[in-house]
């Protein structure tokens, strides 16, 4: 898990996924980008578990996210069930969108 965010304009390379976290006073950001499946899947709920106990906001930045499967959506998941309120899904994807869609889940999260 990276603790600073990437380069800007520097997605990951195809088929590796990253999870980048930035601490804030009245936020936990987290950065997610490639492919949040499996590979990716410990340094995911590791940072979710870190960003949900802080009792801070938790915002997460989707628009670098190229695939997720069931085990990133599951991670998203328990967050949106132990959260204050509702995490801020920010730049999600299409497919994304089309999974939470799919999936009923999309009214856990705010997609703004």
């Amino acid at each position: 898990m990276e603790l600073l965010p990437p380069a800007a304009g520097q997605p990951p390379a195809r088929g590796v996924g990253r999870v980048t976290v930035v601490e804030e006073p009245g936020a936990v950001h987290l950065v997610l980008a490639g492919e949040i499946d499996l590979a990716v899947h410990d340094d995911l709920t590791s940072a979710l578990e870190d960003a949900a106990r802080s009792g801070r906001t938790v915002d997460v930045e989707c628009s670098q996210v190229t695939f997720m499967d069931s085990s990133g959506l599951s991670a998203l998941m328990w967050l949106s069930n132990v959260a204050a309120e509702p995490p801020v899904l920010r730049g999600a994807p299409q497919h994304l969108r089309d999974l939470l869609a799919l999936t009923g889940s999309a009214d856990a999260f705010t997609l703004p």
